[in-house]
């Protein structure tokens, strides 16, 4: 099961006895990007104080020869700031995630993925706006500074209903600390309810599952990888145990002759220490060999997946073609009662004319 991390030798053996997918991620890191999003909005909270307030005092009149006035030109320019500014978010709100995700929480991931890109995308549609707007109006009534004041308004409103539904999955994924998702998505999709040929089956096709099982897999050989060599620390620890232990061997005489002074002999604390190690390393390699057992059926069922996409395709073609033999048929059947109809009208006219 999913551990805090208390003492050093309680979580060790909580670990061993666990056995899960997550033996080696004992502590809960909370997600705090949500703070450089506050912050980023505040700042261009002030800036939007700035623009409507101008504390300074700066003139919007235009000089003779000069299409833009000194104050929009530096309105622009720290708009063009916070462009870089945004960039430099996404990109600290990116690392945040995929830490999120090395953790386990996978489904978090998937959900928190579209915030990276909505803060630079909506002040870059800004930027390419009021760039559009300085170049191509060449009007005297035309007022840039005025359009700055809308364009940040928007900005501002947009961020901020972004920004509320953004902290508000954090701060509650923070204050319920659950454990890491990643098993239970595993479970999901193995279990019989909903596998990956019944998606197909009922038309949900592979888009609904494909993502989510990459990210598995992608998160399965991290662990293996990060099992693999913790395994090799703790073989070379065990190593390193054996060669004391051979050394308290040759101290035994010395311990065994005053054992009210040494307490433990170094022999039954050497032991101790490989039996711990011992256990550690079979628990990491228990833990390998299940997550190589998972990705390889995951692997697996995208592969059917696959396969029985291709045979519903080729089935799919073979109706179509069936279909189209049948409306030739049928515009072949129409000609021919077309035709005799045409006779029967002419032998019906000749009768008349006898008659």
């Amino acid at each position: 099961m999913y551990q805090y991390q208390g003492s050093p030798m309680t979580s060790s053996s909580r670990d061993i006895r666990g056995e899960d997918l997550f033996a080696g991620i004992a502590k809960f890191y909370p997600l705090r990007t949500h703070l450089y999003f506050g912050a980023y909005l505040a700042l261009l909270s002030l800036f939007c104080v700035y623009i409507f307030a101008n504390p300074f005092g700066y003139s919007t009149d235009r000089h003779e020869g000069e299409t833009l006035d000194f104050k929009s030109k530096l309105d622009a320019s720290i708009h063009t700031f916070f462009v870089v500014l945004s960039l430099v978010l996404s990109k600290a709100m990116r690392r945040g995630h995929k830490i999120q995700k090395r953790q386990g929480y996978i489904r978090l991931h998937s959900r928190l993925k579209p915030f990276v890109l909505i803060p630079p995308l909506v002040v870059i549609l800004g930027e390419c706006t009021l760039l559009a707007l300085g170049v191509w109006i060449e009007s005297p009534k035309f007022c840039l500074n005025d359009a700055i004041k809308c364009i940040l308004g928007l900005e501002e409103v947009l961020l901020l209903i972004i920004f509320v539904h953004y902290a508000r999955i954090l701060v509650r994924h923070n204050k319920r600390k659950p454990p890491p998702d990643a098993l239970t998505a595993l479970q999901e999709m193995g279990s019989e309810d909903t596998p990956l040929l019944y998606a197909i089956d009922h038309g949900m096709g592979l888009d609904s599952v494909t993502d989510e099982q990459a990210e598995l897999i992608r998160f399965l050989q991290l662990r293996t990888t990060q099992l693999s060599k913790q395994v090799l620390k703790l073989q070379a620890r065990l190593d390193q145990g054996g060669g004391s232990g051979g050394a308290g061997v040759r101290g035994a005489g010395a311990g065994a002759a005053n054992p009210a002074r040494g307490g433990l002999s170094p022999e039954m604390t050497s032991g101790q220490h490989s039996s711990d190690l011992d256990h550690i390393v079979a628990a990491r390699d228990r833990e390998i060999r299940s997550l190589n057992g998972e990705r390889d059926t995951l692997q697996k069922e995208v592969r059917e997946g696959k396969k029985r996409l291709m045979d519903l395709d080729t089935e799919n073609q073979q109706l179509l073609s069936t279909n189209q033999q049948h409306v030739a048929e049928n515009a072949r059947l129409r000609a021919i009662i077309r035709e005799w109809s045409v006779r029967h009208a002419k032998l019906e006219a000749k009768l008349q004319d006898r008659s």
